[in-house]
């Protein structure tokens, strides 16, 4: 939070005119967007399903402590730095307005080794990604690590899971639990994910 602030702070002092509604909008509410990124993955590490209720635990307690720890950021920096004109206007200790904003991260998950985008299901466990430099294909390193311990971390396998859009459900060398832990974006019943975004929101 302090490196938002940080960032918002030279926003505001080094706007040009022509943002001068956005410099005053920043100056008054000081709104950040603190996100998150690779819950999906986080799930898959630990061999957790994102349809289950150990998934709905850990999203309710990873986002509550993210809430806490994010208004406690902004009234500690308003005791240091001063709370936004916005709440202290409303006698509100509070250095920013709004703290919280999941945004989508797609390129930055990839940049950070493959991790799942946001709070996204992951479309693929394999996919090839394309840059300027040319493609590359992107493996799941999580499934990649279970299949090595069964022995199937082959090209043949790999092959076989882009042959199916990049579901692991045809492989008979998964258990269905872990079949589950690596469902993708697709096969995931979407209600789990209305109800764990549902659950953030609380």
């Amino acid at each position: 939070m302090r490196f938002l602030d940080n960032v918002l702070t030279h926003f505001i002092t080094v706007a040009p005119d022509g943002m001068k509604r956005a410099r005053y909008a920043a100056l008054r509410e000081r709104s950040v967007g603190l996100g998150v990124m690779g819950f999906h993955s986080f799930l898959q590490a630990k061999g957790i399903p994102m349809e289950g209720a150990l998934a709905k635990s850990f999203n309710l307690n990873i986002f509550r402590k993210l809430r806490r720890d994010a208004d406690a950021a902004s009234v500690a920096l308003a005791r240091e730095r001063g709370p936004c004109p916005d709440a202290l206007e409303r006698g509100v200790m509070a250095r920013f307005s709004h703290k919280i904003a999941i945004a989508p991260t797609a390129s930055i998950s990839i940049i950070c080794g493959g991790t799942s985008a946001c709070t996204e299901p992951i479309p693929a466990n394999i996919y090839i990604h394309k840059t300027l430099s040319g493609a590359i294909s992107v493996r799941n390193p999580h499934l990649a690590k279970v299949l090595a311990a069964k022995g199937a971390d082959t090209s043949a396998t790999w092959q076989s899971i882009i042959a199916h859009e990049g579901s692991v459900a045809h492989l008979d060398v998964l258990s269905e639990h872990e079949k589950a832990i690596f469902r993708t974006a697709f096969e995931i019943d979407q209600r789990w994910i209305v109800e764990l975004a549902a659950d953030r929101a609380a």
